[in-house]
Order: C-alpha cells, then structure tokens, then sequence
C-alpha cells in the first residue's frame, strides 16, 4: 500500500483547480470572441475543451448553427411545411439520385452532406435554405456540424 503525502494532495489539487481556470478562461474568451453564445453551445464548447479540442475545431463548432455530439444532426424544416396546406422536404443531390431525408419531430436527422430543405404554403409563396453538415473530431469522438 502506497500512501500519499498530504503536500503530494496539495500540489495535486492546485494543479487541477489551475486547469480547470485555464479551461474556464478559454471558454470565456471563445465565448465573448463568437457572441452571442447560448448556455446549450457554451456546455457543447466546455466538453470540448475538456477532451482537448484545438482552437480551429472550437472555432468550428462556436459558428456552426447545429452541433449535435452524435453521429447526425437535426436541421428545421421550412416555414411553410406546417402551414394546413403546407409541404416540406429535405433532399440531398438532384434528380433521380436525390435521396430524402426523414422527418423527425418538426426536424429531419442527416448526416454529413449538402441539403437543401424547402418548403411551400399550398399556393405560391415558397422558399428553401441550403445546409452543409460535417463530421467533426473532438477527441477521440466524432461531433456534427450544419451551416
């Protein structure tokens, strides 16, 4: 049995309380750097500050507009999709080689790509939003992006 002096305890403690300011100091810098910043994205950039992610993959995750730490990512649907006469979709690529994605909830769930979701109100007014969704790694897991 190996026992650990109490000044071993002390210098351990210090060092851990001086990463964890560290940490906190960088969080806060990146933070005021991509303000505004939501308390759900400053959690997301604390745990991968913890698991060691460098400045560009912060960076990356601080402007992306989704960021899931799964393996996919949850993108809106359209404006118009939930009006009573109202359609949606989610597509990537064009033509016969589009594939679809899958409606969850009021969202669709993809993985890395370029989409375009769009929507119409069953009339004339339509509109539709490009996304590019990546994988990102942040330690040893893979993260998601979509902008």
């Amino acid at each position: 049995m190996t026992l650990i002096a109490s000044s071993d305890i002390e210098t351990i403690e210090t060092s851990a309380a001086a990463t964890i300011d560290v940490a906190a100091a960088r969080l806060d810098a990146l933070c005021a750097k991509h303000a505004p910043v939501s308390a759900v994205r400053r959690e997301s950039l604390a745990v991968a500050i913890s698991l060691g992610a460098d400045a560009t993959t912060l960076a990356t995750l601080a402007d992306a507009v989704r960021v899931s730490r799964k393996e996919t990512v949850l993108i809106p649907q359209g404006r118009f999709a939930r009006l009573s006469r109202g359609k949606g979709w989610c597509r990537s690529g064009k033509g016969a080689g589009a594939s679809w994605a899958e409606l969850e909830g009021n969202e669709y769930r993809v993985g890395p790509g370029k989409y375009v979701v769009g929507s119409n109100d069953g009339f004339t007014r339509k509109e539709q939003t490009d996304w590019t969704v990546s994988h990102v790694q942040v330690g040893t897991q893979t993260w998601t992006v979509a902008s």
